[in-house]
């Protein structure tokens, strides 16, 4: 199941232009929940069906925006069961009414943080969805704003989070980017501070068949790991596809190419176009993902990427870029430039 808060939204908006049934009205919730903080409940333990990450979005009228938006800060400090779903479950109703008044609560959302935090990287994802909602269904000037500054934000999830929800909600009736989408894109796949978002930009862009910027296409990409007792380094060219990639790292231990293998291209935000899983032959390089090339992604200097090969056997390898120089005329590529060990 893809939970991602944007993509929950994005669903939710979907069904309700199609006439769907509104589930989980959180209004006889929200009542509770306030009695619960305040206080006038006997126990502490109670079940809120439309406040947690099972429910569905549901649009708040003014008075229950205004009641969940008081009531998300203090869930931040209340000592009560399920306080994580809780909390889910009021960004999620607030971010999917889009109000441009909920905005101060979002920028609040992003920066709250608190020791042994299981919650952040969800809190920052629906802060940052429920400010593209407000921009995307409002045209609200002040969230559009507040939108494009996160694209300079320190931490990754939060950069890529304002990627995905540009290349989700910028599209017009045809399902194609528009103009502003695919500027903010190229400026994001062209310099944007974290490697996840440059490369969530650049395939949004290649899906829409848009050129982008990438790394010279002379550069040589030199990429160590170790199984076992065996190490190689291999240089590939930037041109190399990450399927050829795979290919090179199983040859260079004198596998053979014979099993399936996956692709995590980060461990620190988690989208599912970060994951490359090729269905079919897997060798075959048909699948968008699979094909792009080193220097279409863009793998920077000390990037790990994690490759699993062979589902049954779970060979896992961390791959470590440690080099990108220019190419040796007289070399042949891919090769391996160092090799130590047997891997058994």
């Amino acid at each position: 199941m893809d939970d991602r808060p944007l993509r929950l939204l994005v669903d939710a908006l979907a069904r309700e232009s199609y006439g769907g049934v509104r589930y989980g009205d959180p209004s006889a919730d929200i009542a509770q929940l306030e009695a619960l903080l305040d206080g006038d409940l006997a126990s502490k333990r109670v079940f809120f069906s439309s406040l947690s990450r099972y429910a569905r979005p549901f649009p708040l009228s003014d008075d229950l925006r205004e009641r969940a938006e008081a009531l998300t800060p203090r869930v931040w400090e209340a000592k009560i069961s399920n306080k994580g779903n809780v909390e889910w479950g009021l960004l999620m109703h607030l971010a999917f009414t889009a109000s441009p008044r909920s905005l101060p609560l979002f920028l609040r959302a992003m920066e709250f943080t608190k020791p042994r935090d299981q919650l952040g990287a969800a809190r920052r994802g629906w802060a940052v969805a429920g400010i593209a909602f407000i921009t995307h269904r409002r045209k609200d000037a002040h969230a559009r704003k507040a939108l494009l500054s996160l694209l300079d934000h320190a931490r990754p999830d939060v950069v890529a989070a304002v990627v995905d929800a540009v290349a989700a909600l910028g599209r017009s009736k045809d399902e194609r980017l528009t103009q502003d989408a695919v500027k903010l894109l190229e400026r994001a796949a062209a310099s944007a501070g974290s490697f996840e978002a440059r490369c969530l930009a650049r395939v949004a862009l290649l899906y829409d068949r848009r050129e982008f910027p990438t790394e010279p296409s002379d550069e040589v990409y030199r990429v160590s790991f170790s199984f076992g007792r065996a190490s190689r380094t291999i240089e590939l060219l930037a041109e190399a596809t990450l399927t050829e990639l795979c290919a090179e790292v199983v040859s260079s231990l004198h596998w053979d190419l014979d099993h399936c293998w996956a692709l995590r291209l980060s461990d620190r935000v988690d989208h599912p176009l970060l994951h490359v899983c090729p269905e079919g032959d897997p060798w075959a390089a048909t699948d968008p993902l699979s094909a792009l090339t080193l220097r279409e992604v863009g793998f920077p200097v000390g990037h790990e990427v994690e490759l699993l090969y062979d589902f049954g056997d779970k060979n896992r390898f961390i791959l470590r870029v440690v080099g990108r120089e220019g190419r040796n005329p007289r070399a042949k590529y891919p090769r391996v430039a160092e090799s130590k060990g047997e891997a058994t």
